[in-house]
């Protein structure tokens, strides 16, 4: 149980750092030429429009992360980026890999927050999923948060709950309410 919640814990937290930190710095610190810009059809008092973007960061020659969305659209006003079709990849160090998808992504520009909502779900790669409709990243609490239906699973086991707070700094997994766990016996 300690090890799921250390994946799950690191997963979510790498994933959504990362990924918020390069499309804050990418959209705020970058910019967009004028001449995107104004090619871009704009629509519901959005700034920018990109569709189909395949992000890639690599540092000292090895990939650390890559993010694909079929749309991204920009609101200065509201310094919010809205993700349609989100999926991210994490690679780490020792060579696993964590996957995120959701239908949505939300990036908060000012305060860094993340929201993923409709079929969430991270993939540990090494057999750990968990499911859920919605998962918002605080930033600044370094939390891990949702109301929603909650599914984690292996070949081994299933765990079931309603709502859960992941609080990375202290390394706590919780889910809230609904608890049910079901182990599956291997033959």
């Amino acid at each position: 149980m300690r090890k799921i919640k250390y994946i799950i814990l690191i997963g979510i937290l790498l994933i959504l750092s990362y990924v918020s930190f390069i499309i804050w710095q990418r959209s705020d610190k970058r910019g967009m030429t004028d001449e995107l810009k104004s090619n871009a059809l704009l629509t519901n008092n959005e700034d920018m429009r990109l569709e189909k973007i395949h992000l890639v960061e690599e540092k000292h020659g090895q990939r650390t992360w890559e993010l694909e969305a079929n749309q991204v659209n920009q609101f200065q006003g509201q310094n919010l980026l809205i993700l349609r079709d989100v999926k991210a990849k994490l690679y780490l160090k020792d060579g696993k890999t964590f996957n995120v998808s959701g239908a949505e992504g939300k990036l908060y520009q000012d305060s860094k927050n993340i929201e993923l909502t409709g079929d969430v779900v991270i993939d540990s790669g090494d057999g750990y999923k968990l499911r859920t409709n919605s998962l918002f990243f605080d930033y600044s609490e370094k939390k891990v948060k949702t109301r929603d239906f909650v599914e984690i699973e292996d070949e081994r086991f299933k765990i079931t709950g309603k709502g859960m707070i992941i609080d990375i700094e202290a390394k706590v997994f919780k889910l809230l309410s609904q608890v049910k766990t079901i182990w599956r016996r291997k033959d």
